[in-house]
């Protein structure tokens, strides 16, 4: 539901799916860079599961880090504003909820 005084309930709904698919694709970026850093930190370890490379490791983490804030400051936080107004609107058309009893 929309405020009955919105002008454009249609541009919000598009806005919101717009923004939605953001985010997914930022979750699938994040995921794609995990399922990296986890075989490169496999790669280090021995076959007890200990690190036996400490250097290649280190490395691994750090090419992570960088990636993620890559990928944070490309594809989401121009957005970041966009999303939050989003949050507040969907919160504001929840119904009120009753008095809680303890």
């Amino acid at each position: 539901m929309t405020p009955t005084g919105d002008p454009h309930p249609d541009s919000l709904q598009a806005e919101a799916s717009r923004l939605a698919q953001q985010a997914r694709e930022f979750r699938l970026r994040m995921s794609v860079i995990d399922t990296q850093t986890q075989s490169a930190l496999d790669t280090t370890r021995d076959r007890f599961g200990r690190t036996a490379h400490p250097g290649a490791a280190a490395d691994a983490l750090a090419h992570r880090n960088t990636a993620a804030v890559e990928a944070y400051t490309t594809h989401l936080a121009p957005h970041a504003d966009a999303l939050l107004g989003a949050a507040h609107r969907a919160l504001d058309e929840l119904p009120p909820t009753g008095p809680l009893n303890a």
